[in-house]
């Protein structure tokens, strides 16, 4: 996989809270389309969710197999080596992650 060495930082704009004490624990495992609805709703840059710069990464990446994981692929999972790598490139604590796949795992259940 390409090295995704940062070409600018950007800081969360609103990053998510570690899950509460009583809250369920992140799954393993979420659907893509749930990962993604989340990260759309993730305020990331002025005027950019966190979906769009991580989707402008990987783009620009130039690594053929990076993109074919984004762009493809049923569900989303906790222990990708790539979500990790795109995860620490945009400055997000495992917590933050963990928040993330807690709600994407919410919207799943709510049945939509």
């Amino acid at each position: 996989m390409t090295s995704l060495a940062p070409t600018a930082v950007f800081e969360p704009l609103d990053p998510l809270p570690a899950a509460e004490a009583g809250k369920p624990a992140a799954p393993d495992a979420v659907p893509r389309w749930a990962a993604l609805a989340v990260m759309r709703q993730t305020s990331s840059a002025p005027g950019m969710s966190l979906y769009d710069v991580v989707d402008a990464d990987v783009r620009a990446s130039g690594d053929v197999v990076l993109q074919s994981w984004w762009e493809g692929g049923s569900e989303m999972r906790r222990d990708s080596a790539a979500l990790a790598a795109l995860a620490a490139r945009r400055g997000l604590s495992p917590a933050a992650v963990d928040a993330m796949f807690a709600a994407a795992g919410a919207l799943a259940a709510s049945g939509l």
